[in-house]
């Protein structure tokens, strides 16, 4: 949740009748949003959503549809409610008459709560009812269990089965377990919630029902010691929204009232309407929070150390920062209480990797090492924050706005290879693989891009052939290698590609595939993750994605809203024959194996140029 907050809690239990009721969302998305949604800055706009998210609601809206006209076939005395303004009343009356299924129904409004529901599943258990949820999403991950889910056919329950080695997604089941948590209190309220433990289903894309307990202790919480359930965290979160709609109602009203909330840089944030006036917020103070792997919790780090800028991180000391890294609290106490003169070597005698760190920033002995400690960086000994020196390595990036050599890296791990392969490849929303595109650059020369795909309905056996054929076309480039007297490297960018060969490989549906060991082999010798690479060699304070690191470099991709879900309505579109679908997947592809293309030239051409992190310097 990207919200750092201004005015505090209300003391007494304020007057909530003057806001309209808040629906299931606003518990599971960022409190700015609720606040801008009410009263937008003056001179500002919302962000359209892009068409992808506009046909990723249209899918989801006729799914939802198919999937509710399914149950009533299958179960003729479920109601489904007509989709319109007064759906409360028929849900309301099917609930009085004890319908078993009510599916696309509506609640009356919880007027002393101030919530409103629509939810899609009413499931009739021991005389009340649990509420459900249909989205095209997948919930589940092949994990340690179990999870639990029922069928169409048998939507009940008690006649759900378990499958050991599979989990609910913890992003998923957050987002869900509260929409389900919202209909829950309402349903309370009106006297209608199934006795028995507070549960709720959510229909997945692959129309399997399953089920999510709402008061088993499962969330790790700020403001309790103990895990939370899913119903107190949904407590503790709508009480928060509506404080906010309430405070914002005030500001409607006329009262000169700050905001409530002001903005912080999450994950969340980039799906978000307002996250041009957001990043446009923290940019202008320089935030701490826009510095990469930034989440609410982060943030609450450094805010309690009055860390509030990047600038603020970059400012921390480094000697104290790998101190603060290298040492455990065991090892810290140990120093604390040895005489100061002791060498660290005899202090921390099994740990040498320490020993040396320490050394090479000018501490060798116990004492040297607490005389030199600034305060407040040695504050994040007890801070969760991930590894405190490479952070202060990416803020003063950012504060130079250059990129820099890396701590500790003298050379570019980079060499030329005869054929220089960059690849990258295309998937559905199931992970199989329908395109491998690649891009040769041969003595130097940049090549055609190459296309090796396949718009059949996907099966395992179809992505088998479409990997049999790229693996062809690589023992052609190996060959063209060989004859120029070199090697062929391969270059990708992260593991993805080595984990769907990988999965290929073990799958063995068709013949001809290598084995494990061989193409453990090939990998070995040929493929190069350009990603470690950069991650490696280069600091920008911005982020390791593809698009972060080729756009900072002054790429831009041939098509219009690249992105993975795009694709996969593409994708849908050119199974179904459509050509254009076609031709934008190939754009698409092309772009991403000519951005890895174009980071390795830059990195070559570059890195010797950057200037070393060790140097900065504070810019005035």
């Amino acid at each position: 949740m990207g919200c750092d907050l201004i005015d505090g809690v209300q003391a007494e239990a304020p007057d909530y009748s003057g806001i309209r009721p808040l629906g299931a969302y606003p518990a599971t998305r960022c409190p700015v949003r609720l606040q801008y949604d009410l009263l937008p800055p003056p001179g500002t706009v919302r962000v359209e959503a892009p068409a992808t998210q506009q046909d990723r609601m249209e899918q989801g809206i006729a799914f939802e549809q198919a999937v509710l006209e399914e149950l009533v076939s299958l179960h003729p005395d479920a109601v489904l409610v007509p989709a319109n303004w007064r759906a409360a009343q028929p849900t309301l009356e099917a609930m009085r008459a004890g319908a078993p299924l009510i599916l696309g129904g509506a609640l009356p409004d919880d007027l002393v709560g101030r919530r409103s529901g629509r939810p899609d599943l009413l499931v009739r258990v021991d005389g009340g009812y649990l509420p459900g949820d249909v989205k095209l999403h997948g919930i589940t991950e092949a994990k340690p269990g179990p999870a639990r889910w029922s069928s169409l056919a048998d939507p009940w329950p008690e006649a759900a089965t378990e499958e050991p080695d599979l989990r609910l997604k913890a992003d998923r089941e957050h987002d869900d377990a509260l929409q389900l948590a919202h209909y829950w209190r309402m349903l309370e309220q009106l006297g209608y919630a199934a006795p028995g433990p507070a549960r709720g289903v959510v229909l997945d894309r692959r129309q399997r029902l399953w089920w999510i307990d709402l008061d088993v202790p499962r969330r790790k919480v700020w403001w309790q010691e103990e895990p939370a359930t899913w119903l107190e965290v949904y407590d503790h979160e709508f009480a928060f929204r509506r404080d906010i709609a309430l405070h914002t109602q005030r500001r409607i009203d006329g009262e000169e009232l700050p905001p409530k909330v002001v903005p912080v840089w999450v994950s969340e944030c980039r799906g978000c309407p307002w996250r041009e006036v957001c990043r446009a917020e923290l940019v202008e103070v320089d935030h701490v929070s826009l510095l990469p792997g930034s989440t609410w919790d982060r943030f609450v780090e450094h805010r309690r150390r009055d860390v509030l800028t990047r600038r603020d991180v970059a400012l921390l000391d480094v000697p104290t920062a790998v101190a603060v890294d290298e040492l455990s609290d065991a090892m810290w106490r140990k120093v604390e209480d040895a005489d100061p003169e002791v060498p660290l070597g005899a202090l921390l005698d099994k740990r040498p990797l320490v020993v040396a760190a320490l050394g090479a920033v000018g501490f060798t002995t116990g004492g040297e090492l607490m005389a030199h400690l600034d305060e407040r960086t040695a504050s994040y000994r007890t801070a969760k924050v991930g590894k405190l020196l490479p952070l202060v390595d990416d803020a003063r990036a950012v504060v130079a706005d250059v990129p820099h050599r890396r701590r500790g890296a003298t050379a570019l791990d980079l060499p030329p290879a005869a054929v220089e392969v960059d690849i990258d490849m295309e998937c559905d929303q199931e992970g199989l693989n329908y395109l491998w595109g690649v891009l040769p650059t041969v003595a130097g020369e940049m090549g055609a891009y190459v296309a090796i795909d396949c718009y059949d309905e996907l099966t395992d056996q179809v992505e088998a052939a479409v990997f049999l054929r790229m693996l062809d076309h690589l023992a052609e480039r190996r060959a063209e290698a060989t004859r120029l007297g070199g090697e062929l490297r391969v270059y990708h960018w992260t593991a993805a590609e080595l984990t769907a060969m990988r999965r290929i490989v073990a799958k063995a549906v068709v013949p001809g595939l290598p084995s494990a060991a061989e193409l453990e082999a090939m990998i070995a010798a040929e493929w190069v993750d350009l990603a470690v690479v950069h991650r490696n060699a280069v600091l920008t304070g911005r982020g390791n994605g593809l698009k972060d690191v080729a756009t900072a470099i002054g790429f831009a991709w041939d098509v219009d809203d690249p992105g993975g879900y795009f694709s996969i309505l593409q994708h849908t579109a050119a199974v179904a024959g459509d050509p254009a679908a076609v031709d934008w997947l190939r754009s698409y592809n092309r772009s991403d194996v000519l951005a890895t293309s174009e980071v390795r030239r830059w990195l070559r051409e570059e890195f010797d140029r950057l200037p070393r992190i060790e140097d900065w310097v504070e810019p005035q």
